[in-house]
């Protein structure tokens, strides 16, 4: 073999040797899909707040989280390659700002696909999954939990939009633990209490079976649900409200920050383990 033609053969080995290496190293950036879950037509701007604090504001050295990237997608328009396992490293399960019954009344089929999908994806493909608020409820009903108003008189009345005068959950409230898990770190040493930032108006009556109820407040029992077998959690409130809060510690992240830099941390871990076990 000419000089020439076997340098050319060592380059290209060393090329493909030198591809191979970068593809198996591990990434510490996430790919999430952002689920909207209002009952208004989509709308990618919707929840902009949300994915901000999410991709610009979350990531922290502590972590191991270099970055999150969120796509969005409507609840009507879901399809199985939006919540493909190869795709997303997680789902994010969206607020929402209308009672669940106008979904099962105005769109039963789209709300219920969306269900099959969801639950597809967490039991058959290990998807890690979060939902906040309105997102905490639709897990919980999509696995065979009950949701309904705080205010017991508005179970009747059946409103079509949250009346401003009924009983709701709202502003900073204080949780109590009630057992161990890896979310409280740096957050509370169980049993103990944390703030969170509350806004609903609906909530978890009854737990799905096999998930279990980790924090609750005085007002609103069911406030983080979890599904031991799988990464995946509800939080009643809204933790990427608050930041700001004077109820923090002095130079402490907020709780509901922690608990985010907390699960992303644990959504990490699961994705260099399914890394290492990949053929």
């Amino acid at each position: 073999m000419k000089r020439p033609t076997y340098l050319i053969v060592l380059l290209s080995i060393l090329v493909v040797l030198f591809i191979e290496v970068m593809m198996n190293l591990p990434t510490k950036e996430l790919k999430g899909v952002l689920i909207d879950l209002e009952f208004g037509p989509p709308d990618p701007a919707r929840h902009s707040a949300l994915r901000e604090a999410l991709t610009e504001k979350l990531a922290a050295p502590c972590t191991g989280v270099e970055g999150i990237s969120l796509r969005y997608v409507h609840f009507s328009r879901i399809s199985e390659r939006d919540i493909d396992p190869q795709q997303v490293d997680f789902i994010l399960l969206s607020p929402q700002g209308v009672p669940w019954h106008v979904y099962e009344r105005e769109c039963p089929n789209e709300i219920n696909r969306c269900k099959q999908l969801l639950a597809r994806a967490i039991m058959d493909h290990h998807v890690p999954a979060l939902g906040i608020c309105g997102g905490h409820q639709f897990l919980a009903v999509t696995f065979g939990g009950t949701v309904g108003f705080i205010d017991e008189t508005l179970e009747q009345q059946k409103p079509d939009r949250y009346p401003k005068q009924g009983l709701a959950e709202k502003g900073e409230v204080a949780l109590q633990t009630l057992a161990d898990d890896p979310l409280w770190r740096g957050i509370a040493v169980h049993p103990g209490v944390f703030w969170a930032s509350e806004s609903h108006y609906e909530e978890v009556k009854t737990l799905p079976r096999s998930f279990i109820n980790i924090a609750r407040s005085s007002l609103s029992e069911i406030q983080v649900l979890k599904l031991p077998s799988r990464l995946v959690y509800g939080f009643a409130f809204h933790p990427e409200r608050g930041w700001d809060s004077a109820l923090k510690e002095p130079g402490q992240a907020s709780p509901g920050k922690k608990l985010l830099q907390n699960f992303f941390s644990m959504v990490l871990d699961e994705k260099e383990k399914r890394r290492k076990n990949s053929p």
